[in-house]
């Protein structure tokens, strides 16, 4: 009896050990901003196979705020990419003072921000003073 019970308790720290976590995390998402620049790079660059390219976003409205950089597709992001024709609607976002972004991202290698999606609205207004 008292083996049957350490089997059983062994069979089930086992399966707990080994049985990976299902749970993920979800989206962030990042402070609403303007698209400052859309930077891809093709398989002949050096940079290719760590990220398929970089969106910088000023979050904020004024010329002081914060330039965020995300990334997405290769190593640096464990593959998460975004598809070509959002990278297209993000490059027709560059310079819009009337299109706000507010990008959606997973944590990629080394704090980095890897962009998976993002949202375009009409910027939300600045509160009175």
């Amino acid at each position: 009896m008292k083996f049957r019970h350490l089997l059983s308790l062994a069979a089930f720290v086992g399966a707990s050990v080994v049985a990976p976590m299902t749970s993920h995390a979800a989206d962030n998402t990042g402070a609403e901003g303007y698209v400052e620049s859309v930077l891809t790079y093709s398989p002949s660059s050096d940079s290719y196979s760590s990220r398929r390219g970089e969106i910088v976003i000023r979050e904020g409205t004024s010329d002081q705020a914060i330039a965020r950089t995300y990334v997405f597709g290769g190593t640096s992001c464990q593959q998460r990419t975004i598809a070509s024709s959002q990278i297209a609607a993000l490059l027709s976002l560059v310079n819009d003072s009337n299109r706000a972004v507010q990008p959606k991202y997973k944590p990629g290698l080394g704090g980095i921000r890897c962009i998976v999606g993002f949202k375009a609205t009409k910027p939300t207004p600045a509160p009175s003073r």
